[in-house]
């Protein structure tokens, strides 16, 4: 499985995470995480850079299981939300098609289009699943799906120095959000 392959799993777990279903948001974040660790391992490989290594494993180790096993426990017996999808499916399409032509311009220097266009896509449905959650699980998860995407946008330039402190920042957002939920205990029901 090459990096653009990855990449777009995670932009089609992406659509996924749209659903409403809060027990299955968890493990879907997990299996993006991972489709995004495999592009940032695939990525390392092809490039031999030790950071897009330590990118994967921070990813996959933060993103991919610690924090959606917190988030499992927390949208433990919360209820599904309604079953309103189409719109937000049809939003996201067009945000997907939005982040396809906003990269078609004139992006060069080594960087593949396909795989920029996926992260820019698989950031914005974060964002769109951020705003449309119901439910701070949810919400949650959708910033997690955006870190993902700019981690994924990360791998796919080439030389890029900073990648694992860029992977740590981005996982920095979701982590403190979720230790704030989970301290304060807003995602307790009442």
């Amino acid at each position: 499985m090459g990096p653009g392959l990855a990449g777009a799993a995670a932009l089609v777990i992406s659509f996924a995470l749209l659903d409403r279903r809060v027990a299955v948001l968890p493990g879907l974040c997990a299996a993006q995480a991972t489709a995004v660790a495999a592009a940032a391992a695939w990525q390392g490989w092809l490039q031999g850079g030790a950071g897009l290594w330590m990118a994967a494993l921070l990813v996959l180790a933060v993103n991919g299981i610690a924090i959606p096993l917190a988030l499992h426990r927390l949208a433990t017996g919360l209820p599904n939300a309604p079953r309103a999808r189409f719109p937000w499916l049809v939003l996201g399409a067009g945000l997907a098609l939005l982040a396809a032509l906003a990269v078609l311009p004139g992006v060069t220097h080594g960087v593949d289009r396909q795989e920029l266009g996926a992260a820019l896509a698989t950031v914005l449905l974060g964002a769109l699943m951020t705003l449309v959650g119901r439910g701070v699980p949810a919400q949650l998860l959708g910033l997690l799906s955006a870190a993902n995407g700019l981690v994924l946008a990360g791998t796919g330039m080439p030389g890029l120095p900073l990648l694992p402190a860029l992977a740590l920042a981005a996982m920095a957002l979701p982590a403190a959000a979720l230790a704030g939920v989970r301290f304060l205990g807003l995602g307790e029901t009442r």
